[in-house]
């Protein structure tokens, strides 16, 4: 099958020479559907990271509506997704560019973006343990990408709102207004697996809070209600002395208390095929 594909920049000011690969832009030339996927992690973008954020809503308000070919804007004539992102190429300055349509050739429209995701836009990885925790959160991504109905139904970039309180998961997966799953990872096989600890603590009382309070998640421009059978997912790191075993005892008594489900780190992939079952039914 053929794709036509985008990629999106970030340049920080106008006059500047260098750009950072921001995301890819997906569309079946037969079908006319389209998938998108941007970088999750803000966190190395400085000053520009809030307006990023913003600017990546703003845009991703417009491919929802543009996902259907034939869908009209409320402007003179009828736009494709096809046109508007001519016309961004051609006209957009700003903090984010989208640059001239290329083409390829994949099994799906799946496969296809996120190969590209992957090849142009994903960094490469860092000198960081196996088990570091961000590295352990791309895992978990990866291997609910692999399923197709969950790869669909992940919102990485939410937020959880708990009364004054915010939360980021790293993958929330949700069916329609439902949320199935929020998931977090951690890592107890350190030389300081109490410095884990901490993290879990603090995570636990705020999951602890939305168990009890009337919480929400937050993902592009919607909110969905948190329900009390959504299945909030711990994935650790298994450890290797008795030292961090203990630690994880400790943090597993935390997590039964406040109805958390918690499993290594591999059974990701068994999780994603248990999803991606229960969205299809």
């Amino acid at each position: 099958m053929q794709f036509r594909y985008w990629t999106v920049r970030i340049v920080p000011s106008p006059l500047a020479i260098t750009s950072l690969g921001y995301g890819v832009i997906v569309q079946c030339v037969s079908t006319g559907e389209s998938e998108w996927q941007f970088l999750d992690d803000h966190s190395g973008m400085g000053a520009v990271q809030g307006a990023v954020k913003t600017a990546r809503k703003n845009l991703e308000t417009q491919l929802k509506q543009l996902q259907d070919a034939n869908h009209a804007l409320d402007i003179e004539g009828t736009e494709t997704l096809n046109d508007y992102l001519g016309w961004c190429v051609d006209h957009w300055n700003n903090l984010l560019r989208v640059d001239a349509a290329k083409f390829m050739h994949a099994a799906s429209l799946t496969e296809a973006c996120a190969l590209l995701f992957s090849q142009l836009i994903e960094p490469p990885a860092r000198n960081q343990p196996a088990n570091d925790v961000r590295n352990l959160r791309v895992k978990i991504k990866k291997a609910y990408q692999n399923q197709p109905l969950v790869r669909t139904a992940i919102k990485t970039n939410s937020t959880l709102i708990i009364a004054k309180y915010q939360l980021n998961p790293n993958c929330a997966v949700v069916k329609e207004t439902t949320v199935l799953e929020l998931n977090e990872a951690f890592n107890f096989a350190t030389a300081n697996p109490n410095a884990g600890f901490t993290n879990v603590e603090a995570w636990s009382l705020k999951i602890e809070k939305m168990r009890n309070t009337n919480s929400q998640l937050e993902f592009a421009n919607s909110r969905v209600e948190i329900d009390d059978d959504t299945d909030i997912v711990a994935f650790y790191h298994e450890p290797q002395s008795n030292w961090q075993f203990d630690t994880l005892k400790r943090a597993q008594e935390i997590w039964d208390a406040s109805r958390v489900k918690y499993l290594p780190i591999n059974a990701a992939e068994s999780r994603a095929n248990e999803l991606n079952k229960r969205l299809s039914a």
